[in-house]
């Protein structure tokens, strides 16, 4: 084989080996969120015992967690649950959940409800719940806050979150409304951790060696 030719080969290898460390370091494309349930969009929703949108690649699903409940909406508050035991039919309170569940894993970094007051001397509290696995976390109203609105910050990575409240506990009583979700979705399949270090000295290695081959040849050829 020429000297030419080993030298061709050799580029087409590095240009090989090049594109391959490309793809190991190469990251889906995130996209950030915003979803308004007081859009009017979500109007259809209201009487449902479960409800499903498209954000981007990432179908939500919102559905209760009794079979004789249904999906409450309306355009100044977002999402509660009605069902026959509720006191309050358009907020979550007492046995009711509002179960949100995303076709993918999301990092969820916030949500915001309504209806969630500082009055008659309590806060309001209600809780979410990451995967619906026994293990809420409560929030509790913010004092002053106009339509008893606050955010709550998660910022975690999830397919599922589950929102209640106490309901009535004594002489008070605690409820909330879902108005919102802010959270980052990545493109396509989810790809699997890669040992960067390894793969880099791997493939860093590789294309030092051939181009310190195919300098050592070209230099040979010139003399």
């Amino acid at each position: 084989m020429n000297n030419a030719k080993v030298y061709t080969k050799c580029s087409r290898q590095i240009r090989a080996i090049t594109l391959a460390l490309g793809m190991a370091f190469a990251v889906p494309a995130a996209h950030a969120a915003s979803v308004d349930f007081r859009d009017l969009s979500f109007a259809s929703a209201k009487g449902q015992t479960s409800y499903q949108f498209s954000v981007g690649e990432i179908q939500i699903t919102l559905s209760t967690n009794l079979q004789d409940a249904v999906l409450w909406w309306d355009k100044k508050d977002g999402f509660g649950v009605t069902s026959p035991s509720s006191y309050e039919e358009d907020e979550i309170e007492g046995l009711e959940k509002l179960l949100v569940s995303f076709s993918k894993p999301v990092a969820l970094a916030q949500f915001s409800v309504s209806d969630l007051f500082y009055e008659n001397g309590y806060y309001e509290m209600g809780f979410y719940d990451i995967e619906d696995q026994g293990s809420e976390q409560g929030f509790l109203a913010t004092k002053g806050a106009q339509n008893g609105e606050r955010s709550v910050d998660v910022s975690q990575d999830l397919s599922l979150i589950s929102f209640s409240s106490l309901g009535r506990v004594e002489w008070q009583h605690h409820e909330f409304s879902l108005m919102g979700l802010d959270f980052d979705y990545l493109d396509g399949e989810h790809i699997p951790a890669v040992p960067v270090p390894a793969a880099a000295w791997l493939f860093a290695s590789g294309l030092a060696g051939l181009v310190s081959f195919s300098r050592k040849r070209k230099s040979t050829s010139t003399r």
